[in-house]
């Protein structure tokens, strides 16, 4: 069996044109993404020792972009962690609060 190894550009290029079309859309506006998934093969996919000057500013951009969408995740996944944390202490207060009726209601 004459099995091709797969190329590790094209996955590369996969990679950042999935993550791209994953990204929120309060991230990424969806006109945007469908430009920018259009210019990632044509940029990324060049040896950056032969890319054009435009392929050089796109790929500045789509990483640009791809550090902006990290961090946008990042921010929602600490509001995330906020509010559970908020969460768990009520909890914490409630369980608590049910104790001591408990204990009120058997001295009863």
């Amino acid at each position: 069996a004459n099995l091709a190894k797969p190329d590790p550009v094209s996955a590369h290029i996969t990679a950042v044109v999935n993550a791209i079309h994953r990204a929120p859309t309060e991230a990424i506006p969806a006109s945007l993404k469908a430009l920018l998934s259009t210019l990632v093969e044509g940029s990324c996919g060049t040896v950056a020792s032969e890319r054009h000057e435009y392929q050089t500013r796109v790929v500045a951009m789509l990483e640009q972009t791809l550090q902006d969408v990290e961090a946008h995740m990042k921010k929602d996944v600490d509001m995330a962690r906020v509010k559970v944390d908020a969460v768990s202490g009520d909890r914490a207060a409630r369980q608590e609060a049910l104790g001591l009726a408990r204990s009120k209601l058997q001295e009863s």
